[in-house]
């Protein structure tokens, strides 16, 4: 039985959804008048491509034929019969090695140090850990955000929030100019821990943005937002521009995404009429001339870094701390909403985090997606 690594299962399945994506494409080409099947597709099947070139030689050499097929430009309307083949192959599990016994006698013990497990660049790069169910006081002047922009992060991680130190307090976050408080939390045996500490600030930072989100990805840590019922991080940003203006190449970005324009097309959700009266100011039409064109608008950095976070596996990092990164790489932090209505809580939406890289001067960022119902 074949042995398909981790990573080319994640892939595996990755374009096992996008095949989905292109069945949903086609029932939308019968049912919605004026629909860009053929533009939707296209973009469909780029990304595939992009999964299945990302394959080792390996898997790919399991089925030869499908591979050769996906890369190809006749399967799309035909999705459900790749997704079988791929089925198939994920449904295979991994086999152990025969150990092939001999009647040799078997070598003398020797006694080795055992090595240490190397931490991933992220877990290494960011602390771990779960403040949940303590209580904690801000202390001093804070850097990154006010006062109540920390406290609502803290409560998002289960912090309880007190006024002033006690026996019943678990940790201290101090800012500036706090000596006082940190001494006296010192005498009660209570923790310090910095405002970047609790904020998780990264320790070192690799050479671009695309490759910062990857190890963020590859730790098996989502980047979403609170209260988020959608499945959070989308994808990397990563492409060639000819806007210098990183408002201008974002929204060239999504008018041209696919997956995102057929998820807004066939989107038919059903709103009260009070909601969709009270509509938000600022919003535009994303796509022209589509039944549901999806809308959207551009809002401060700063804001947003309080509405989302990446976390797993004990990690918790902070929206304030991604954004920093962020600004860290390009030339002017952009935060682009796309909602399926213009409202104030729509059920869809899309974050697309980025800007024009400062080095390269390609468009970097990344994609959240959002739902709330």
């Amino acid at each position: 039985m074949q042995h398909i690594s981790e990573k080319d299962r994640k892939r595996l399945r990755t374009i096992n959804l996008l095949l989905s994506d292109i069945l949903n494409a086609n029932d939308a080409a019968d049912r919605i008048p004026n629909f860009d099947h053929q533009g939707v597709v296209s973009g469909i099947e780029a990304k595939i491509t992009v999964e299945v070139k990302a394959l080792s030689e390996e898997t790919r050499q399991l089925n030869p034929a499908l591979f050769k097929e996906l890369l190809g430009d006749r399967y799309w309307y035909a999705a459900s019969q790749p997704q079988r083949k791929i089925e198939a192959l994920l449904a295979s599990k991994p086999t152990k090695a025969a150990v092939k016994k001999t009647a040799a006698p078997p070598p003398p013990k020797t006694v080795q140090e055992k090595p240490h497990k190397q931490p991933s660049q992220t877990n290494s790069r960011y602390q771990s850990f779960d403040h949940s169910g303590k209580t904690a006081v801000l202390a001093g002047k804070f850097e990154f955000g006010e006062r109540e922009d920390l406290g609502y992060y803290l409560e998002k991680l289960e912090v309880d929030i007190a006024d002033e130190l006690s026996n019943d307090v678990d940790i201290l976050i101090v800012g500036e100019e706090t000596d006082e408080e940190v001494a006296k939390a010192g005498e009660m045996g209570i923790s310090a821990i910095s405002e970047k500490e609790i904020l998780n600030f990264p320790t070192n930072l690799p050479e671009t943005l695309p490759a910062w989100i990857q190890s963020i990805i590859d730790a098996n840590l989502d980047i979403t937002v609170f209260s988020n019922e959608g499945d959070g991080f989308q994808e990397i940003i990563d492409i060639e521009t000819d806007k210098e203006n990183g408002k201008d190449a974002l929204l060239a970005w999504a008018r041209r995404h696919g997956r995102l324009r057929m998820h807004l097309t066939v989107a038919n959700y059903s709103y009260p009429d009070s909601a969709l009266a009270d509509t938000v100011d600022g919003f535009e039409s994303l796509l022209m001339m589509a039944q549901n064109p999806g809308y959207y608008r551009f809002y401060k950095p700063d804001f947003f870094a309080w509405e989302f976070y990446a976390s797993g596996e004990g990690t918790y990092i902070s929206g304030a701390s991604l954004m920093n990164t962020v600004t860290h790489f390009v030339e002017s932090p952009l935060v682009m909403l796309i909602q399926d209505k213009p409202i104030e809580n729509s059920v869809d939406a899309w974050h697309l985090v980025g800007g024009i890289d400062k080095k390269t001067k390609r468009l970097v960022g990344f994609m959240i997606h959002r739902v709330w119902t």
